[in-house]
């Protein structure tokens, strides 16, 4: 029986969507955003970029939100080649 028959396709299938999501949101395509973030990473991504949009003009805002996300802050800047 081949290592393929013991994989659940279900669960292919959800980590694919959520990758799929995440290259929406992103400016990088699945495959990218895949070598750098895992799925709950990407929760966390998406929880950072949804408190800078809801801080507004708010600077404090802004540096609370990067220093509770700054893990996954550092991975985007990896994946944006700034670092």
């Amino acid at each position: 029986m081949p290592f393929s028959d013991d994989l659940d396709p279900d669960i292919i299938q959800d980590v694919k969507e959520e990758y799929k999501k995440a290259a929406f949101w992103l400016p990088f395509n699945a495959l990218e955003i895949q070598k750098v973030f895992n799925e709950d990473e990407l929760e966390e991504l998406s929880g950072f970029l949804k408190e800078v949009k809801e801080a507004g003009a708010s600077n404090l805002k802004k540096a609370r939100a990067v220093e509770k996300y700054s893990k996954v802050g550092f991975k985007l800047l990896k994946l944006s080649k700034i670092v």
